[in-house]
């Protein structure tokens, strides 16, 4: 890569097992997400307190759906491109009138995660095919069956989105 990624997915090629997902925002040396479920961030730490560089990243020596032997791994990395990708993190107001997330530039695609310990909300994704105007208020589920869901939950700007609404998934206060 030509920088640092900000996002790390791996999932065991053979198995049903977990999407295991780690987050620069989530710091290299805390647990990590998985997508198939919904729960928040696990004790374990992803990569073993070592932080990936532009040429390499570790995945940790527990077997918790990345690093079993003899099992094939796919991994998929995103470092941010200016202009094209973002990774980040904002805080919730618990206001119907929520926080803007400055991206730099008009998302196409924004995935929503909340990483309270304790929650059990899923991902939700937004993008502006199914919406093109604001507010968009169609949503999908990363973790789920659930498609074209109807919600109205953000604004997509052209330089970031802004949360508009109260749900617990995308704006719960603190």
């Amino acid at each position: 890569m030509n920088a640092i990624p900000k996002l790390i997915i791996i999932k065991e090629r053979t198995s049903v097992s977990n999407w295991v997902v780690q987050h620069d925002s989530l710091g290299w040396t805390r647990g990590f997400l998985g997508i198939s479920n919904v729960e928040a961030t696990t004790s374990t730490a992803f990569s073993n307190n070592i932080a990936p560089t532009n040429s390499s990243f570790t995945v940790s020596t527990y077997s918790f759906g990345d690093n079993t032997n003899t099992r094939n791994y796919i991994a998929y990395l995103w470092s941010e491109v200016p202009g094209f990708s973002k990774f980040g993190s904002y805080t919730g107001n618990g206001s119907s009138d929520g926080p803007f997330v400055y991206t730099g530039f008009r998302p196409r695609y924004v995935m929503i995660k909340k990483i309270d310990t304790g929650t059990s909300e899923g991902w939700f994704i937004h993008d502006t095919m199914r919406d093109i105007y604001n507010p968009t208020q169609t949503y999908l589920t990363a973790n789920s069956t659930y498609y074209d869901q109807i919600l109205v939950t953000l604004d997509i700007l052209s330089n970031g989105f802004k949360i508009k609404t109260l749900a617990s998934y995308a704006n719960t206060s603190g």
